[in-house]
């Protein structure tokens, strides 16, 4: 178990304690803990006794304790009972954006509340704003909050969907008969979201009756929700649904094209190939009445005379045509890559060091990476003071001069305040190499104070990148609401490079907006926001959100030589 994960535990501890309306200090004491371990320049599971761990500063004799018992039993017996205590409709309402342990609290205690449709019809009937401290706006944000849950409500992210794919398609090779197996859906066309885990099987001989009953026995799946004659509509072990189609091998390629979607995409490729003399429909391809047969799904495409299509763009948004001219782009793949950029430390709230960071990034064949931690404004997450800020380019010129393999640039986020200013004075800012500008606060403004924020951000001759562009939360929060034009006009107009944050929960900026953003001459740098190592392979989730942008590797800032990426920072 690693830092980070039993950080999560303790943050999620304070969190049910709040809503228990246990005194404040002791969840205060388990987010503390969080924090302290979060921020550790070594790993708590080579800790070999509770002596060892209650030494930590902030953590004390009964944290330790707990730590010690998630270390060796993998689960923790006071967080099993905790959770008995809270009806499970009272943790759904922390699903709805903007809604907090506290205010939560009081909706339970006060007004008896403890399911998301109870709070929904008691906003509707005009009870939550009679509450003390909540008014009108609390309870139309809450509604909203609602209708956005339930907006996406069954949808996964792509990472968690991917995760879970991997071990069902491994279940599903393993079945007698089963020759082939892929995902279909939004899965395999890398969507950020994910509502449906779909997957194609190809059978050989064997009875289709007989590989459904051996799918529905596999311990992936949890039961069956509804059988077809050639599918079979399932709930998995892990808890989200979706339909497991199975056919001959002769039919396999056209019926991954056919359930790979999109469904507009589908509608437009039956369409053109009408027009040439074919017919589509969900049982095949059919010319003059007679059904085609292929062996693989790329030579569907040249039958069509188009370029095959990566199944990333299959979103009807002008690839058909692309494809007839042989004009698609070449598409950027992870090892384009050179450097990474936007890397968190221990300097700040990472769990690893510059070396531990730099010496992973190595390892991935990377020629450079960007250490960037948090600025003075974030005191949530251990901003950097100046003085700290020296200290830690002292650390990078010193690790410089014993030449690690790879180039360390130094950098930071640094936090856009409410007027568009940047939190250090302009000496200092001059001093780093790069400079991230980002917003981590006051999310609830309109449009023009928003897009006008971040311009003037932009402007600052020494912002040499955007990050997060609208500072969304995939199914938790949505951005705040900008003109992307004008912020990407204002990205040309200055040379700031904007950021496609990897980071599996923002994938931000959005993939509807990177083809513009290319078309505008602005350089997109795939950023894994990464802090700790394991994160820095989180920048394959942005390579699928590039990929579905139509970006190539002559788009991608971080795609540049090392020499290249030096010249641009000596601009600024």
């Amino acid at each position: 178990m690693e830092n980070r994960e039993i950080a999560g535990i303790l943050e999620h501890i304070g969190l049910l304690l709040e809503i228990k309306g246990e005194n404040p200090f002791k969840s205060r004491a388990y987010y503390n803990a969080a924090r302290t371990i979060s921020r550790l320049p070594f790993s708590v599971k080579n800790a070999a006794s509770q002596d060892e761990l209650k030494n930590i500063k902030g953590i004390g004799e009964a944290l330790a304790k707990k730590i010690f018992e998630l270390l060796s039993t993998g689960s923790l017996e006071y967080l099993v009972n905790l959770e008995s205590e809270i009806p499970p409709g009272v943790m759904d309402m922390l699903q709805i954006p903007g809604l907090g342990a506290k205010k939560i609290h009081r909706i339970v205690n006060e007004l008896g509340i403890v399911s998301v449709g109870e709070l929904e019809y008691a906003c509707r009937e005009n009870r939550i704003r009679l509450l003390d401290g909540f008014g009108k706006k609390s309870q139309e944000k809450i509604l909203n909050g609602i209708a956005f849950a339930q907006r996406f409500k069954g949808s996964i992210l792509y990472a968690g969907a991917e995760t879970i794919a991997k071990e069902i398609v491994s279940a599903l090779q393993s079945v007698s008969g089963v020759v082939r197996v892929s995902t279909v859906g939004s899965l395999r066309r890398c969507m950020e979201t994910v509502r449906s885990l779909d997957f194609l099987v190809a059978v050989d001989k064997a009875p289709v009756e007989k590989i459904v009953e051996s799918i529905e026995s596999l311990t992936v799946i949890s039961k069956t929700l509804n059988r077809g004659k050639e599918s079979v509509s399932v709930e998995y072990s892990k808890g989200f649904t979706g339909t497991i189609l199975i056919v001959g091998t002769e039919m396999f390629p056209f019926a991954l094209l056919w359930n790979t979607g999109s469904e507009q995409f589908i509608t437009s490729l039956c369409a053109h190939v009408k027009e040439i003399g074919f017919d589509i429909r969900e049982q095949g391809i059919y010319r003059d009445g007679a059904a085609l047969q292929f062996a693989e799904e790329n030579e569907l495409f040249d039958v069509f005379g188009m370029e095959y299509i990566p199944p990333e763009l299959r979103e009807n948004n002008g690839e058909i045509e692309m494809a007839l001219k042989h004009r698609l782009p070449e598409l950027i793949r992870q090892e384009d890559l050179c450097g990474i950029f936007h890397v968190h430390t221990v300097w700040s709230d990472g769990s690893d060091t510059i070396t531990g960071m730099a010496e992973a990034a190595h390892g991935m064949g990377m020629r450079y990476i960007g250490i960037s931690d948090h600025s003075a404004s974030a005191g949530y997450a251990g901003g950097l003071s100046v003085e700290r800020v020296k200290a830690q380019w002292e650390e990078i010129d010193s690790l410089r001069d014993r030449d690690p393999g790879i180039y360390i640039f130094k950098g930071i986020e640094s936090d856009i305040r409410v007027d568009g200013t940047l939190d250090y004075p302009d000496e200092i800012l001059e001093g780093f190499d790069f400079v991230i500008a980002s917003i981590h606060s006051r999310f609830t403004m309109d449009e023009d104070m928003a897009t006008e924020r971040i311009i003037r951000a932009i402007s600052h001759p020494s912002v040499t990148m955007l990050g997060h562009p609208t500072g969304r939360l995939l199914l938790a929060r949505e951005g705040y609401p900008v003109d992307m034009e004008r912020i990407l006009d204002a990205c040309a107009r200055n040379d700031v490079v904007i950021e496609l944050n990897a980071n599996p929960h923002r994938l931000d900026l959005d993939w509807r907006f990177l083809k513009t953003a290319a078309s505008r001459g602005v350089m997109i740098s795939i950023n894994p926001d990464a802090h700790d190592v394991s994160m820095l392979s989180h920048i394959r989730f942005g390579i699928n959100v590039a990929r579905k942008g139509w970006i190539t590797k002559e788009s991608v800032f971080n795609a540049g030589t090392l020499e290249k990426v030096k010249n641009h920072f000596k601009r600024y």
